[in-house]
C-alpha cells in the first residue's frame, strides 16, 4: 500500500481526501516519474507484481519510457504471466495522455460485445 506522502508526491490522492483511496495520475505527472515513482506504481497494482518492479527499476524505466518507449515485446520479456502481463499492460495505456480507462478503450475487440455475449462468457 502507498504510503500518504507517496501518494500527494505522484498527484494521485482525491482533493481533501486524506487516506482514502488513490486516484490514478494524471499524466503530466507521470512524464515527472523517476525510475522509483515507476516501480512503486507497479507494486501498487499488486502485491505479486515486486519482481516485475524490480525489472522496471533494472532497466531504468523512468514516466517518460513508461509512457512512450514500453511495448508489447518489452512486457513479454519480462513478464512471462500472461494476465499479469495484460494488467500491466492495461494500466500503462491508461496512464497515456488522452485514454480513456474503460474496457473498451484498452481493447477495442470488446466494444463489439452485447450484454448478452458478456453475460453468456461469464456464465
Amino acid at each position: 500500500m502507498l504510503c500518504y506522502r507517496y501518494v500527494h508526491r505522484l498527484g494521485m490522492a482525491k482533493a481533501g481526501d486524506e487516506k482514502g483511496p488513490a486516484q490514478p495520475p494524471d499524466s503530466k505527472s507521470v512524464l515527472k516519474w523517476q525510475t522509483t515513482d515507476v516501480a512503486a506504481h507497479i507494486r501498487s497494482l499488486n502485491p505479486a507484481f515486486g519482481a516485475y518492479a524490480k525489472a522496471f527499476e533494472d532497466d531504468a524505466v523512468d514516466g517518460q519510457m513508461l509512457l512512450h518507449d514500453i511495448d508489447d515485446e518489452w512486457l513479454a520479456l519480462h513478464i512471462t504471466n500472461v494476465t499479469h502481463r495484460k494488467r500491466i499492460k492495461r494500466e500503462i495505456v491508461t496512464l497515456r495522455p488522452g485514454q480513456s480507462t474503460s474496457l473498451a478503450s484498452a481493447d477495442p475487440s470488446l466494444s463489439k460485445l452485447t450484454l448478452s455475449q458478456l453475460a453468456a462468457a461469464v456464465a
